[in-house]
């Protein structure tokens, strides 16, 4: 099995409006593969969200 690299920030509590990446995008329009990919793009700060790792699991935070 490969083993898994963290290219999101872990954090140890999740701030206020976090979400799951998939509710993400339920909520601007776009799959959960096309959030990843704005992410690595770098388009994902233009919609005020980052991805982060909290319990093993990815979630979207707001940026402030």
């Amino acid at each position: 099995m490969k083993k898994r690299q963290n290219k999101y920030k872990s954090i140890d509590k999740l701030p206020n409006g976090a979400m799951n990446v998939n509710r993400l995008g339920e909520l601007l329009g776009f799959s959960t593969a096309h959030i990843y990919k704005m992410y690595k793009n770098g388009q994902l700060v233009n919609h005020g969200y980052d991805i982060v790792i909290f319990q093993d699991y990815n979630f979207a935070v707001p940026i402030k």
